[in-house]
């Protein structure tokens, strides 16, 4: 048998998937039968062309994404000099996987966003997207969004007490977590 769990937060999914296997071990008790358990997940994301589940390449889980604000602030700063409004902080949390969460957890962290202009109601795994991503506008928003990182990077390494700053940050959402 195969289960998953997934939250917003990965100390929630964890706490479900604890009881979850709390009932899986109960039910073997009582009908005297084993159960084991894998905590790695299944990649079915990069492998459309593999057909049993046992065949699926294994990986481990992807964690939600820690916010570093001074990051954040420098990367919103950064992107109005190129005349672009970025939203700080998401009013919910992303359900998207990504394994820049996991990055996050071990080292203070960024994961930007830019725009791309697709017609209404287009997800990012749809054909409009894909053809949408290739065009000159989506290029240069790429490019756009890419500076703005350089330049978050540049502030860290050339201001001390950026760096201080998002080490801390860190550190206080490490306490929270």
């Amino acid at each position: 048998m195969e289960f998953a769990t997934r939250s917003p937060i990965y100390g929630d999914s964890r706490a479900l998937q604890e009881r979850i296997i709390h009932c899986l071990e109960g039910a073997s008790l009582a009908t005297g039968c084993t159960v084991e358990f894998d905590e790695y997940v299944f990649c079915r994301f990069f492998t459309p062309f593999i057909r049993k589940i046992s065949d699926f390449p294994r990986q481990p889980p992807y964690l939600d994404m820690r916010l570093n604000h001074t990051l954040n602030r420098s990367y919103v700063g950064n992107m109005a000099a190129y005349g672009e409004s970025i939203q700080y902080e998401a009013s919910d949390s992303m359900s998207a996987s990504t394994d820049m969460g996991s990055v996050s957890y071990e080292i203070p962290g960024l994961h930007a966003f830019f725009g791309i202009p697709c017609p209404k109601d287009v997800s990012g795994h749809h054909p409009s997207f894909t053809q949408a991503s290739g065009t000159e506008e989506a290029f240069n928003r790429a490019v756009r969004c890419g500076k703005g990182l350089a330049l978050t990077g540049w502030d860290v390494i050339s201001d001390p007490e950026v760096l201080q700053r998002a080490r801390h940050d860190f550190d206080e959402d490490c306490q929270l977590r």
